[in-house]
């Protein structure tokens, strides 16, 4: 299970758990508790509060560039035996279109898990609009 930790740069609390393919680059702070899960980043000036869990999401348009792109790759290898006319140029274009579209979501996602307040933040807002 390959994972990549810069040890030189990164704090990593002794009770945090990087999981396989994970990958943590720069000067990242991972707090106690902290846990990634398979196939997560966290990279540049970043420190993750305790008890935080950091998970990939796929999106709906990952999983449809995803398919478009087998069916380029499929397409592409079967034009030689079966005449598709336009199907592969018509394929090579959606499944561009959804991995632009995907690359955004992935980036939205990742903003909106930077900019949220941290576990402990919420309760006490919450709790002083309730007014308890």
């Amino acid at each position: 299970m390959e994972k990549s930790l810069d040890r030189k740069l990164a704090e990593i609390h002794a009770d945090a758990i990087v999981g396989p393919f994970c990958h943590v680059r720069g000067p990242v702070h991972l707090a106690a508790g902290v846990e990634l899960v398979s196939h997560a980043s966290v990279l540049g000036r970043t420190t993750v509060g305790a008890g935080t869990r950091i998970y990939p999401r796929p999106t709906w348009a990952g999983k449809a560039a995803t398919f478009f792109q087998v069916l380029t790759v499929l397409a592409g290898l079967t034009a030689r035996y079966v005449p598709l006319a336009g199907a592969p140029r018509l394929l090579m274009w959606a499944a561009a279109m959804f991995t632009v579209v995907s690359g955004f979501q992935y980036i939205v996602q990742g903003l909106r898990f930077v900019n949220a307040a941290p576990a402990t933040e919420r309760e006490e807002h919450e709790a002083s609009l309730l007014g308890s």
